[in-house]
């Protein structure tokens, strides 16, 4: 079989493409190695958080070591709110988050271009995770878009990286602190909850039925509507304090005469469980506006509870 001329064309350009394919190409870009940006960092070795930004700052500390008992107050204090408890879930999530940031979602390498990310100088926040001695585990400049996406920057460092998956580190301390309500009871363990104090024209007492824990009596045996009484045991159980107003303070204590809780309780609130815990809140008298100050069972912090979730336990005990 004779062959074609123009298929010595075709194989000279066939054979040809293939040696060009196993030939190395020119010069190429090496592979970008991707690292952790804190190596050392990790839920153990972390003892100390320190954030600034926005002119306020937050320190976060290990008050002790790590436990598995998820109902303790917690491991972690705000120092900056007298020893508040930090929200040790939200906290311990922080720093899983840092320590898998890595370097795989570069942005940029140029300082130029810092402002497109609010990391040029003096914008974005500080943070730095400190281990048991001091030394700094991680020093980062973050910041975040309008859509809230994280940017992160190592100290001293030119590279912006991506950080997605980074929750909000927010400047403010009462974002950092643990929600615990005033009295730290669950509403279907309480037994018995008792109301007194000059708010009240009297007493109240609420007591579950000896036999029938889902009936509720009053301090002389009267029967009272079990929807009405459930209510007000939930919402009692249930008002969160908003802010943390100061360091703790002895009800009614002689030389405190600066505390709003020196003259005495407005309201006085005191709760038994049925596995035997008691609990009790002391809260003093509303002031015009703003939060009213009150001390709970969570420990030694006057706190700040709205007005209005007083007004309304006031209003449904004297509806009863």
């Amino acid at each position: 079989m004779r062959i074609v001329p123009r298929n010595y064309v075709l194989a000279a350009v066939l054979v040809a493409l293939g040696a060009a394919h196993f030939v190395p190409k020119g010069e190429q870009r090496p592979q970008r190695e991707v690292v952790r940006l804190a190596p050392e960092l990790s839920l153990e070795s972390a003892h100390r958080i320190e954030l600034r930004g926005a002119g306020r700052n937050v320190t976060i500390e290990r008050a002790g070591e790590a436990t598995a008992d998820r109902d303790a107050i917690g491991n972690w204090v705000l120092p900056e709110l007298f020893g508040y408890p930090a929200d040790r879930t939200l906290v311990q999530l922080v720093l899983a988050r840092l320590a898998e940031l890595s370097t795989l979602d570069l942005l940029t390498e140029d300082p130029a271009r810092h402002g497109e990310y609010g990391l040029a100088a003096g914008q974005g926040q500080e943070l730095v995770v400190r281990d048991a001695q001091g030394r700094a585990l991680i020093e980062l400049a973050i910041a975040r878009s309008a859509a809230g996406a994280a940017f992160v920057r190592r100290a001293g460092e030119a590279a912006v990286y991506g950080a997605g998956a980074l929750p909000t580190t927010s400047s403010d301390v009462q974002a950092w602190r643990r929600q615990m309500s005033l009295l730290g009871l669950e509403a279907r363990l309480v037994r018995r909850i008792e109301f007194s104090g000059p708010a009240l024209a009297a007493p109240y007492v609420l007591e579950r039925g000896e036999n029938r824990i889902d009936r509720w009596r009053d301090g002389a045996g009267r029967e009272l509507p079990k929807d009405a009484v459930e209510r007000i045991v939930r919402e009692a159980v249930e008002i969160y304090p908003e802010r943390v107003l100061g360091p703790g303070v002895e009800v009614g204590a002689t030389g405190a005469a600066d505390s709003p809780l020196a003259a005495g309780a407005w309201l006085h609130i005191t709760a038994q469980s049925f596995d035997g815990n008691e609990a009790s809140a002391d809260v003093a008298a509303p002031p015009e506006d703003g939060l009213v100050p009150a001390v709970g069972a969570v420990g030694p912090w006057l706190l700040g509870v709205r007005r209005t979730s007083l007004e309304r336990l006031k209003t449904r005990l004297e509806a009863l």
